[in-house]
């Protein structure tokens, strides 16, 4: 009995993410509107964006960075809001097993307590311990996460069979190398 369930709940986790997905894509969050409005508040908060710049340019200098044995495509964005990571994240992992790879997705588990490095098992997790998107991920692809993404990527290399790694969310990340990053972002509303 439970060799016939188990190809049933598999096809049922697959229906269930596309649905996802799609719902995901329609109802993502939305950039707020006063965040692209030319006003006395965003004049005075300009020095302070300088300091950020500054902050951050010092921090990519300055991170000692490692090489994964394995490439590593990252995906991320620059703006503020949903602007479609995961959905593509699963979409590129699909693209690249129908071509015969073996992807990994890192991801930081934003909103779970797990600091990995860790394989997601949808049976054993929850979002609390990683995360609403990488729960989701882990429907249908192989899914770690790890705070140290340098960490992750080299659990990946030596613990899987992955032949590839996608990086969700790591343009700000300097302490992993990257082979290939793609950047996106809202189309409505641009960078």
């Amino acid at each position: 009995m439970r060799r016939m369930l188990v190809p049933a709940l598999i096809s049922l986790q697959t229906i269930s993410a596309r649905i996802f997905f799609r719902l995901r894509i329609s109802i993502m969050m939305k950039t707020p509107s006063f965040w692209s409005q030319k006003n006395i508040m965003g004049a005075l908060l300009v020095p302070v964006s300088w300091l950020w710049l500054f902050g951050a340019f010092l921090r990519q200098k300055l991170a000692n960075t490692g090489r994964s044995s394995l490439p590593v495509i990252c995906i991320g964005n620059i703006s503020v809001g949903g602007t479609g990571k995961t959905p593509l994240t699963a979409h590129l992992c699909y693209l690249l097993k129908e071509r015969g790879y073996q992807p990994a997705v890192l991801t930081r588990g934003y909103g779970g307590k797990e600091r990995g490095p860790l394989i997601v098992d949808p049976s054993l997790h929850d979002v609390a311990d990683v995360g609403d998107e990488p729960l989701m991920l882990s429907l249908n692809e192989l899914v770690i996460v790890s705070r140290d993404r340098l960490r992750g990527a080299y659990f990946i290399q030596c613990s899987t069979d992955a032949n590839v790694i996608i990086m969700d969310d790591g343009m700000q990340n300097p302490w992993l190398e990257k082979d290939m990053t793609i950047g996106v972002f809202d189309g409505g509303t641009g960078c």
